[in-house]
């Protein structure tokens, strides 16, 4: 779901591959159709220039942007998921505390 929404995407992405940077440049090339279907999606590359505090700059393939924006959505997922888990664990505990009574003799 997080790889759908781009904006959120690039962000984790960014996060992950230039942590730190000041500002990083999105520069998209080769557009091309990924099927020969002509209703088929279309694909592309990216190459990212991250600029950091100090000037420098690092540029950034297209397979370190896609496999490193794919960990990050995965473990962005993950961590949600566990706080989700716990959440409803507590709020399960907190029901059926109220209505479990134990038994007076």
């Amino acid at each position: 779901m997080i790889v759908g929404i781009p904006p959120l995407f690039d962000k984790l992405t960014g996060w992950a591959v230039c942590p730190g940077a000041v500002s990083i440049a999105q520069d998209e090339y080769n557009f091309e159709p990924t099927t020969s279907s002509p209703s088929g999606g279309t694909g592309h590359q990216e190459e990212w220039t991250c600029t950091f505090e100090d000037g420098t700059q690092k540029v950034v393939p297209n397979e370190e942007i896609a496999f490193k924006g794919l960990g990050a959505s995965v473990a962005a997922m993950g961590i949600l998921g566990g706080i989700l888990t716990i959440l409803g664990m507590i709020v399960a505990a907190i029901i059926g505390g109220r209505l479990v009574k134990p038994k007076t003799v």
